[in-house]
């Protein structure tokens, strides 16, 4: 019956492969914590820098340029 009772080097065994298993889980985590922090910054560059390059949108050119110098021009001629 003693046998079947675990003995301090036993017990202290498994918790150091425990602690040393959860040292792994946490360097791999905050690695791809890292990795996804990183890479969120990289594609928001990439997006910000792909939008300042890309002509504007096809709907522009139907906007009518005029309003502000026939606005201007209503209130330089005395309209208000």
């Amino acid at each position: 019956m003693l046998n079947t009772l675990p003995t301090h080097q036993g017990m202290s065994a498994s918790v150091g492969a425990q602690a040393e298993r959860a040292g792994l889980v946490a360097a791999l985590f905050l690695l791809i914590l890292t990795v996804g922090v990183v890479g969120a910054f990289v594609w928001a560059g990439y997006r910000l820098r792909k939008r300042e390059k890309t002509p504007p949108p096809a709907y522009a050119e139907f906007l009518n340029q005029n309003v502000v110098k026939e606005v201007d021009a209503e209130i330089e001629g005395g309209w208000r």
